[in-house]
């Protein structure tokens, strides 16, 4: 497929005119060839290339932003929460009140790191993956890719089925400084720590409501996007800017529950409903929100790549609509041309270095037929996080387009 606008190039004036087929910002999300199964848990490497998501017994890895997938021969139960380093090379999960396994090789061989959290529901990493987190009816740190734990200072909550009273959500910065941590029950709302867990503060989130379901972090631990349940059902979506103090209502409100994601630098957001209101966008970090082309599903997770080009989610399934589980879909943000006339007789065209646009090249045409575009050879470079090369000008059109190499 191409992507992005197609620009129209004229010289015979010297004029520029542009003839744009796509949004400057659009996401495309499609299904995967994953199997169907009740898919839990999701997490990606910082280039949106290698993912992992699990499920029901059931473990897959990516190394292709979810082209293709391959399952993981492994006794693990039903998994619920799953984490990954930058690289994809240290990774972790955790079944439902259960244990949590960890890989260092990309998944390729794994060990069982038994039951140090009580209740487990959530597991969050630091970006090399050394230091994780886990919360279930408590909160413990490791600092060594989970083969030693210590539990926190967090108090243990009062888990009593079907009061599920729990830290529900965790996220980390990158250098695993920067901690928060949600409590799904009434009147606990938000704590967050930043001395790598030694210490928590309650934040001056809302506390009302069932209580809060799911957070995610920008790099610098900065820039936060976490979503509560009313008493009434519906899901709230809240941004804050100072580590978790302050908190500000924003983005949709809908009879479900949002499970959110973030890029590196907190100006991408995602939303995801879990109950058929698709999945939101936000590429102002909370300010403004775009409902996707992603289908109304029972989405149950949801991850992104570092610059949040690229995003992935997976469904649970067993409902109507789906009575044999669910999928896992990613959404790829389309790269878009521009082009700028330089002084001699030429023009540079560039697009963004973002994840989603590996694998495109350059092609040209003299019309705006299917048939007949040709690869650009000139020389490519990168120059604040754009992809720029020039081009000569020619008599007569010039159409410009950025086409996935495999095809």
């Amino acid at each position: 497929m191409s992507a992005g606008p197609v620009l129209l190039l004229r010289n015979a004036l010297g004029l520029l005119i542009f003839m744009s087929t796509s949004p400057l910002i659009a996401q495309n999300w499609t299904s995967t060839s994953a199997p169907t199964t009740n898919w839990h848990c999701i997490a990606s490497s910082a280039d949106g290339q290698r993912i992992v998501a699990g499920g029901h017994f059931t473990l897959h890895t990516s190394t292709n932003a979810g082209a293709t997938w391959t399952a993981v021969k492994y006794p693990f139960n039903s998994l619920v929460t799953a984490t990954s380093s930058s690289d994809g090379s240290h990774l972790a999960v955790g079944s439902w009140h259960g244990s949590i396994h960890s890989s260092t090789n990309f998944g390729g061989t794994w060990i069982n790191l038994g039951q140090p959290v009580d209740s487990l529901e959530w597991i969050a990493s630091s970006a090399d993956g050394k230091r994780l987190v886990g919360g279930g009816r408590n909160v413990c740190i490791s600092t060594n890719a989970g083969l030693t734990w210590i539990t926190t200072s967090l108090p243990l909550l009062p888990y009593q089925f079907p009061n599920s009273i729990m830290y529900s959500s965790i996220a980390s910065s990158a250098d695993g400084t920067k901690l928060v941590a949600l409590v799904w029950g009434t009147n606990y709302g938000i704590f967050t720590s930043v001395d790598s867990g030694d210490t928590w503060t309650r934040s001056n989130a809302p506390t009302n409501g069932y209580g809060w379901y799911s957070v995610a972090s920008s790099a610098d631990g900065n820039k936060l996007v976490a979503t509560k349940q009313t008493t009434l059902g519906y899901g709230e979506i809240y941004v804050s800017s100072d580590c978790g103090t302050n908190w500000t209502q924003t983005g949709p409100t809908a009879p479900s529950r949002w499970r959110v994601a973030s890029s590196d630098d907190g100006s991408r957001l995602y939303a995801a409903s879990s109950y058929t209101n698709g999945i939101y966008m936000s590429y102002d970090s909370g300010a403004t929100w775009t409902k996707t082309d992603a289908p109304s599903e029972e989405w149950t997770a949801i991850a992104c790549s570092g610059d949040g080009s690229i995003g992935m989610a997976v469904v649970f399934g067993g409902g109507p609509s789906r009575p044999f589980g669910g999928l896992i879909y990613t959404g790829a943000e389309h790269p878009y041309l521009n082009i700028l006339k330089q002084e001699s007789d030429t023009a540079r065209i560039s697009w963004p270095h973002l994840s989603s646009a590996a694998g495109f090249r350059l092609q040209q045409n003299s019309n705006f037929n299917t048939v007949g575009w040709v690869d650009v050879f000139s020389t490519v470079t990168i120059t604040n996080d754009f992809y720029q090369t020039v081009v000569a000008l020619s008599q007569g059109n010039q159409f410009f387009r950025l086409r996935k190499s495999s095809q």
